[in-house]
């Protein structure tokens, strides 16, 4: 028997993964949410669902929806998500989870419970392959292109949100010993978030990382490295229009309960470690 499934906003990326991974073999189209319900009645026409909303509440208020897809901005996605697990529903939701101090506070209680189990990240890529070739040094590089240039509003996104392999290579070391030296960082000084960060990450002295983060276009040397066994990473995350690399997982979290360890909160150790180096 198919769970009913909710998704949340009528942007894209959540239509074009209703396509991609072929959701309709596995889950019946109950509602569609968005903010503008003109907006939701034309997907449910579209995509056939039974019921449109002109608001997230009402998908979660809906006994009816077992599973919900929530692509949201971020600086809302979590306050939902966290709702939707309260509320029973298990929740499908690609990088970053959470993306403020303020939605931290909740992540332990997510995690010590049986509500972790039923949120699910999505992957468009493959961000295990940095654990899988062992490297011993990395270069690991994000800059401003035209679709940021000088957006402040944006810059801390480059780092915090656009940043998920990173993250995750990181979380794999959380019980290690991590060194964190930050050689320059800048921040604007109207909007108070990152607009450059030039760091060298030290773990067990033995994988050595540096990291330059430029939101602004000023391009600094890249810090010396001691060896010649280097992975140089200039990456962009791209998520639209892409079937979900761990799929099978995905299609195994929506027909029965097993847990996932998916790596789900893999971004909540990093976040953590760089707010305490980078904002003192």
């Amino acid at each position: 028997m198919k769970s009913n499934l909710g998704i949340l906003s009528s942007n894209s990326n959540s239509l074009n993964f209703l396509t991609s991974n072929n959701l309709i073999n596995y889950l019946n189209f109950d509602s569609v949410a968005s903010r503008n319900i003109e907006d939701s009645k034309n997907i449910a026409a579209m995509f056939k669902f039974k019921k449109y909303y002109g608001s997230y509440e009402e998908v979660i208020s809906d006994k009816d929806v077992d599973i919900v897809i929530n692509f949201l901005p971020n600086p809302i996605k979590f306050e939902y998500t966290y709702l939707m697990l309260k509320a029973g529903k298990k929740v499908i939701s690609n990088y970053p989870i959470f993306n403020s101090n303020s939605d931290i506070s909740f992540i332990e209680e997510i995690i010590s419970s049986e509500f972790s189990k039923n949120l699910f990240l999505i992957y468009n890529y493959d961000y295990s392959r940095l654990v899988n070739n062992k490297p011993k040094n990395i270069i690991y590089t994000k800059y401003s292109n035209n679709s940021f240039g000088n957006n402040l509003s944006s810059m801390q996104d480059l780092f915090f949100d656009k940043s998920p392999d990173l993250f995750y290579l990181l979380n794999h070391f959380k019980n290690e010993d991590i060194k964190v030296n930050v050689i320059k960082k800048n921040y604007d000084s109207l909007y108070n978030k990152l607009s450059y960060l030039n760091a060298f990450i030290s773990i067990n002295d033995n994988l050595n990382i540096n990291i330059i983060i430029d939101n602004i276009g000023k391009f600094d040397d890249l810090l010396t490295i001691s060896n010649h066994n280097i992975i140089n990473l200039n990456t962009d995350i791209v998520t639209d229009n892409k079937k979900a690399y761990n799929q099978m997982d995905l299609l195994s979290f929506i027909k029965n309960n097993k847990t996932f360890d998916n790596y789900t909160f893999f971004q909540y150790y990093p976040y953590k470690l760089f707010n305490e180096v980078i904002n003192v």
